[in-house]
């Protein structure tokens, strides 16, 4: 998922693939989360379909690109709907990932299996390396860059440990539609891609569905 996510991001919009992939993993883990933990509360379901309306929100973007880069960025792409495409494909990794996660923290092995998947991520990056002869020689700036990413990721997937430990699966899946707003910030502190008054009532939806998720009584 980690690959086709960050070749989608590279050749799409930001804040529209971010959607997809969101909106992809909040509704695969929202049917996981009612196989694996029941029906949840009337509050729960008002937050997912808030949530899901605020990633299509989300994924409106401006005619108008809003800086020299985005314009590049859009041109570069092949193919308009292949990002969408790709989307899609890492939004269900993410979310059988994140199932999974769930089912190796019920069984107290959340930490093993968080170690063990990125090793996997390691041996697969070095074999795709090695297959198609790659030279990484990044520069200061993309290598901190990485860096910090890789620090953010294993970060946000301990606190992702710590949630499936005390939160039922689908509110996990409702709080973690939001990060289609923070992707579209950073596209707009980033590339300059100018947030729309539909993304504004977008970010709205979301923090509240997520507040609704979150606080429901079980």
């Amino acid at each position: 998922a980690l690959p086709v996510a960050f070749h989608a991001l590279a050749i799409g919009s930001i804040g529209v693939v971010a959607s997809v992939i969101a909106c992809t993993s909040t509704i695969s883990l929202s049917v996981a989360g009612v196989m694996k933990d029941g029906s949840p509360p009337m509050a729960v379901w008002v937050g997912v379909i808030l949530s899901l309306v605020a990633i299509v929100l989300l994924a409106q973007r401006s005619r108008r690109s809003g800086s020299a880069l985005a314009s590049i960025r859009h041109e570069i792409s092949p193919k308009p709907s292949l990002a969408v495409e790709l989307g899609v494909v890492a939004g269900l990794g993410f979310g059988g990932f994140t199932f999974l996660m769930s089912l190796a923290e019920r069984n107290e092995g959340g930490p093993a299996a968080l170690m063990a998947a990125r090793a996997a991520v390691l041996l697969v990056a070095v074999a795709v390396a090695l297959v198609t002869r790659a030279q990484f020689r990044p520069t200061l700036g993309v290598a901190s860059a990485s860096i910090s990413a890789g620090v953010l990721d294993v970060l946000g997937n301990l606190c992702l440990l710590a949630a499936l430990a005390t939160t039922p699966l689908i509110v996990v899946a409702v709080v973690g539609a939001t990060s289609p707003a923070i992707a579209a910030a950073g596209a707009l502190l980033l590339f300059r891609e100018r947030l729309t008054a539909w993304q504004v009532a977008g970010l709205a939806l979301a923090a509240t569905g997520a507040v609704l998720a979150s606080g429901a009584q079980w």
